[in-house]
């Protein structure tokens, strides 16, 4: 599966090495091929989430160094330059009230200064790209503030609730085969 190079700007896929003066290439690949991100990853989501969860940075660090035993599930890390810029991943599991669904899309992260520049979109792309291949005919998402950009890229709320506390949309999106 590799590495992909897509331009912010649009979705294309670049196949030539990017120049120095080429800022604007994203990419994207899985955390096993770059273990040395870990830590940067495991920091950005127990900054973001670990209070929700109350998960510790090692839990975070042990659950993404599990991910990179198989295929499946797995942890893209975005870069551009040589500078990590965002973060997605497919899990099993992301909400222990909804054990039936499965995969979830999860941890889409995209540090602040650097939203706003498609990294997040080209994420969740890539990461619905990887489940169809992997056979996956349908995805799903939990999120407290992002339902808006979700719907933007084609996923449909399929329930509203209350988890650990925080109001959430449940999303799902059919992949195409």
């Amino acid at each position: 599966m590799g590495r992909k190079r897509a331009s912010i700007t649009q979705l294309g896929v670049q196949n030539d090495e990017p120049s120095a003066e080429e800022r604007n290439i994203i990419e994207i690949l899985n955390i096993k091929e770059r273990p040395d991100l870990i830590a940067q990853v495991a920091q950005w989501i127990h900054q973001e989430w670990g209070h929700f969860r109350d998960r510790s940075l090692q839990d975070i660090v042990r659950a993404i160094e599990n991910g990179c035993v198989a295929e499946y599930p797995f942890t893209l890390v975005a870069i551009m330059g040589a500078e990590p810029v965002g973060t997605a991943s497919l899990k099993i599991h992301d909400m222990d009230l909804l054990q039936d669904f499965t995969p979830w899309l999860a941890g889409v992260y995209v540090p602040t200064i650097h939203r706003g520049k498609n990294i997040a979109s080209l994420l969740v792309s890539e990461v619905e790209e990887r489940a169809r291949r992997l056979g996956f005919a349908q995805i799903y998402l939990y999120t407290s503030t992002g339902a808006k950009l979700y719907e933007k890229l084609g996923w449909n709320s399929i329930q509203e609730l209350e988890y650990d506390g925080i109001h959430v949309v449940v999303m799902d999106k059919m992949l195409k085969p």
